[in-house]
């Protein structure tokens, strides 16, 4: 009822001040081309639970689908400032540090209580950086109208036998 007592440029305003209100962090990482990645901000975010679940299980198939999506993620850290270099250490994943070693996350980045990524690394655990271990990007599909397979999509009446009724 509220929609429809406004003017259609309330409505426009409305609309646009309302989907500026929902920005996301989604949105600041594709922003600036310049920047620091390094310097992202540090929140809690469902892609930030997404990555640690990938990194933590050492799930690489499922950290490269996310690189493909956003190769900024990989900077990503959850409020605490620990990000997908830090749980690599933390649960041990060598592989997965050498690919976040290798696409240019610090190193000897800290999170809020001082720590290094290495210093998340359980007792005992050794990483010798692997240079072969890299982020693979994949292209998102595109589709060509014109290549459609008529074969792929058969039509329910394909019988043109009409008598059968």
């Amino acid at each position: 009822f509220f929609f429809v007592q406004m003017k259609l440029s309330e409505l426009i305003i409305f609309v646009l001040l309302l989907s500026l209100t929902f920005t996301s962090a989604y949105d600041d990482i594709e922003d600036d081309e310049d920047e620091d990645p390094n310097d992202m901000p540090w929140e809690d975010t469902p892609i930030a639970t997404h990555m640690w679940q990938l990194v933590s299980t050492g799930n690489i198939d499922g950290l490269n689908s996310l690189y493909s999506q956003n190769q900024k993620w990989v900077h990503l850290r959850s409020a605490d400032g620990r990000g997908g270099l830090f749980w690599a250490y933390e649960y041990g994943q060598p592989t997965v540090v050498s690919m976040f070693l290798n696409a240019g996350v610090n190193p000897e980045a800290t999170d809020m209580d001082g720590k290094t990524p290495k210093e998340m690394a359980p007792p005992g655990f050794k990483h010798t950086l692997d240079p072969e271990a890299k982020f693979v990007y994949t292209a998102p599909p595109t589709y060509d109208e014109d290549d459609e397979d008529e074969e792929a999509n058969p039509t329910l009446y394909d019988d043109v036998d009409d008598d059968e009724f």
